[in-house]
């Protein structure tokens, strides 16, 4: 979700353990504690849609919104990476 955090320069979302892929560097983590602790308006507005975001978000997988199932089916999905299978691998039987 756009500006709806601080970046510490990842780009793109791996599994990947081995400590290449995904490498943040340590001056990136730096400056983004730096923001978040120094506060300032960018922080101020960033909390300020970090709560109004949750609040959307708690309501739309309230107890039998269809959004519900959906995130149930996102969290088993990710158990089942974990494991190291996926869904797709379970449709196609493997």
């Amino acid at each position: 979700v756009p500006r709806s955090g601080v970046s510490v320069g990842v780009t793109a979302w791996t599994i990947s353990y081995d400590g290449v892929n995904g490498l943040v560097r340590r001056e990136e983590v730096e400056k983004a504690v730096t923001l978040v602790m120094g506060g300032g308006q960018e922080m101020v507005e960033i909390r300020k849609q970090a709560k109004e975001l949750g609040a959307a978000m708690k309501k739309d997988v309230e107890s039998g919104n269809s959004s519900e199932a959906k995130l149930i089916a996102l969290i088993n999905e990710l158990k089942a990476v974990k494991q190291g299978a996926t869904t797709r691998d379970k449709f196609n039987g493997e």
